[in-house]
């Protein structure tokens, strides 16, 4: 009996799954998946649609909105000095780095970027409201760790990553091993680890870029316990093809576009002011560094 009743209840079986197929597609179409709307940005040099979509799956809203460059090594040259004017307080960003091997990675900036010396200071002044508080019986919670050497290199939070793009695009959290997310030291004792990077710990970064702007290396697990990640390059070394960083807290930019609106503020900065290429060839001499937008146009 089974076996002559068994096309019928076959059947009956396909239509079943006909039908929930079609209910599927149905309810896909009345619920389509989000479109991605990218922030509003000038085109980048370094990155796609694709890999800006992979970042900002990771970001708070507030920071996928709008984009702005606010460093590119090949247009404001390879000077740490000036990496570091443009880039620090400017709140959270993007750095994006490509190496000459191909490979392009980077990382998100949780805070500002903030040189060691600015961090000593903060710790500092810390320090003393602390011991001034607990004189008059009050209490007082530091935001900065009490200055050591440790403090002096690492800071950020925990909203920190970092991310491979080129070949594969693949995004980075923190594992929780440690708190080394954001890494600026620009008179570091430690020989070739002046510069800027994200996790690890000095010699053994996630990623690092050498106050030249020039090379760095790349460090995987278990080397760089922060972010649990593979090498993101080739090679553990690397030269450094371009650097992009993007400005990506849309109240910073915001707050910096109407400051300079405001009346009598000075458009421009003294390097990208034509009238100042005696200020740009005494810099180069003293850096060995060329400012490359002035052969571009």
């Amino acid at each position: 009996f089974f076996f002559v009743n068994m096309p019928s209840w076959w059947n009956c079986l396909v239509t079943w799954f006909e039908s929930a197929e079609e209910k599927k597609k149905k309810e896909s179409f009345k619920n389509p998946p989000p479109v991605f709307e990218p922030p509003q940005m000038e085109p980048s040099e370094l990155m796609s649609l694709a890999h800006i979509e992979s970042i900002c799956k990771y970001l708070p809203l507030d920071e996928t909105r709008r984009w702005r460059r606010i460093y590119n090594s090949r247009k404001d040259g390879k000077s740490f000095t000036r990496f570091g004017a443009e880039v620090c307080n400017r709140g959270p960003t993007i750095v994006v780095i490509k190496a000459v091997d191909g490979h392009v990675f980077g990382g998100h900036a949780d805070e500002s970027w903030r040189t060691s010396a600015q961090r000593y200071k903060e710790a500092q002044a810390e320090a003393a409201a602390v011991a001034r508080a607990k004189r008059c019986g009050q209490q007082y919670e530091a935001k900065h760790e009490p200055p050591n050497r440790t403090s002096r290199r690492f800071f950020g939070g925990d909203r920190s990553f970092i991310f491979a793009l080129e070949p594969e695009a693949k995004v980075y959290l923190p594992s929780g091993h440690n708190s080394n997310f954001l890494y600026f030291d620009e008179a570091c004792e430690i020989k070739g680890m002046a510069g800027v990077g994200m996790g690890g710990q000095p010699e053994f970064c996630g990623w690092f870029v050498d106050d030249w702007l020039d090379g760095g290396h790349c460090r995987g697990s278990p080397n760089c316990l922060t972010f649990d990640n593979p090498r993101l390059t080739k090679e553990e070394t690397f030269q450094v093809d371009a650097v992009e960083v993007w400005q990506t807290s849309l109240e910073a930019i915001e707050k910096e576009e109407e400051f300079e609106a405001s009346p009598g503020k000075p458009t421009g900065n003294l390097l990208d002011n034509q009238k100042n290429n005696a200020d740009k060839m005494i810099l180069e001499l003293g850096m060995g560094r060329t400012f490359y937008s002035d052969n571009i146009g």
